[in-house]
């Protein structure tokens, strides 16, 4: 149940990513569904190719922190595996506070895996019931030169 809940809370922010290319009159195309595309961790795909991966945070408006999900242990598989930040063969990653419809951050999937590289994150592990999750919490206010503010 809570895989599906995850998803649900998701696609608040795919919702208001695409929502925001269509009101420039991008075409785009919502991946978010594909298998293929899934297995890549791509959920949007530009006219030009371009992909993003849009992540919802709903704590970002309350601890400033972008939760970036470094790797997953899975009790059902009893397996470790590396998550979205170093899988996703997206282009650019899209950060959603849900709590605000009409802007989002986004940046290179390449700058976002320097930094995570290069700087000194605090790391945390949180645990959800079918699955621990250990995240970089990276603090937005210190790094907002490195992402692009889309306000539309």
């Amino acid at each position: 149940m809570a895989f599906v809940q995850d998803k649900q809370r998701g696609k608040v922010g795919e919702r208001i990513v695409r929502g925001y290319f269509e009101s420039i009159g991008a075409d785009v195309r919502d991946a978010s569904e594909d298998t293929a595309y899934q297995a890549q961790d791509v959920d949007i795909i530009a006219a030009d190719g371009i992909t993003y991966e849009v992540k919802t945070d709903y704590m970002f408006c309350r601890t400033g922190n972008l939760a970036l999900e470094d790797s997953v242990y899975s009790y059902a598989k009893r397996q470790s595996f590396d998550s979205w930040l170093w899988t996703s063969r997206a282009d650019y990653f899209c950060f959603v506070n849900p709590n605000q419809t009409d802007r989002f951050v986004t940046i290179a999937a390449s700058d976002l895996r320097h930094l995570v590289r290069f700087e000194r994150l605090r790391r945390v592990e949180k645990d959800d019931g079918y699955k621990s999750i250990s995240l970089y919490l990276l603090p937005f206010g210190e790094y907002r030169d490195c992402f692009e503010i889309i306000d539309y």
